[in-house]
């Protein structure tokens, strides 16, 4: 039997395990996991306890996982077609979209709309930044000609 093959054999075992062992797991996975049959993909979410070591409970704890990532983007990221994205459909007396939250969908952060409170943020703090930058640039360059001055007063 090839070296990969007993390697293969090796996590097929321990991952087939009613119980994973971890320490077990840990010890196969520190030279490298092979690419086969999700094994990879599986000892990350163990190793990182996304999922737990019963292998009964990872059914119900990935729907459980999924379902809260599904709420996650609903609550967070704005579908297509909300009035901010110019194909919302309002009632034309220029109210501004919200959502189930009560959130104000025209002025969200990632909107780059030039009425937007973000889009002004992070304008000004982009500009903010760019003079923080100019500054340094010009004192490091204040600075290397008053060395130069000093080296040649020096000599």
């Amino acid at each position: 039997m090839s070296i990969f093959k007993a390697r293969v054999k090796e996590f097929d075992d321990a991952l087939a395990q009613d119980v994973v062992d971890l320490k077990e797991l840990r010890r196969l996975t520190f030279n490298g996991v092979p690419d086969v049959q999700s094994f990879r993909a599986l000892s990350w979410k163990l190793l990182l306890g996304y999922l737990g070591p019963r292998r009964s409970s990872w059914t119900t704890t990935l729907a459980q996982k999924r379902a809260l990532y599904q709420q996650f983007i609903e609550e967070l990221v704005l579908p297509p077609g909300h009035s901010c994205n110019g194909a919302g459909e309002g009632d034309g007396d220029g109210d501004v979209a919200v959502d189930s939250r009560g959130v104000g969908l025209q002025d969200h952060p990632l909107s780059e709309g030039p009425e937007s409170a973000w889009n002004t943020f992070f304008n000004d703090m982009a500009w903010v930044t760019y003079r923080a930058r100019m500054r340094l640039c010009f004192r490091e360059r204040l600075c290397l000609v008053c060395e130069a001055a000093a080296k040649l007063s020096t000599h």
